[in-house]
């Protein structure tokens, strides 16, 4: 039986003896563990840290957010884009204080981390927070200009 070219002698001579392949593409990992048994073994920690980071964040900024909007509106002021970066770095601005305070009043041995540190962590959160904010003051944009009667 001919296979692209080749005889079955020579397909045979390139699998091992448990039916494996010699010449496998793979850049890393183990032999044994397919890719979806590494995916599901990710460490808690790790999954904390993105939830605590990227999700909560970002949820939380969307009632933040239309909060503001609802305040402009029944004040009769405009939605502006300036309301979208008030909104994402309202929750920033909250974990960063309260990872402040957690971090000082836990800390037994002296090392505290550097101020550096924490201006970093609150611009990579505000930056993940400003896409739903943005989403949220896009749409009370366009709920006000539907709502707006034409001038006559």
């Amino acid at each position: 039986m001919e296979v692209a070219g080749a005889n079955r002698s020579t397909l045979r001579s390139n699998a091992t003896e448990d039916g494996r392949w010699r010449l496998q593409f793979r850049c890393r990992g183990s032999r044994r563990e397919s890719a979806v048994a590494q995916l599901s073994t990710l460490d808690h920690m790790n999954l904390n840290f993105y939830l605590i980071v990227f999700v909560f964040p970002m949820l939380a900024t969307i009632p933040v957010t239309a909060l503001l909007c609802r305040y402009r509106t029944a004040h009769k002021k405009p939605v502006s884009y300036g309301t979208t970066f008030a909104g994402a770095c309202i929750i920033p601005l909250l974990l960063f204080l309260f990872f402040t305070a957690a971090i000082l009043l836990s800390s037994n041995d002296g090392k505290a981390p550097t101020p550096l540190l924490f201006l970093q962590l609150f611009g990579f959160v505000a930056c993940v927070c400003v896409l739903p904010a943005l989403g949220v003051v896009m749409y009370y944009q366009r709920r006000s200009k539907r709502d707006e009667k034409p001038v006559v």
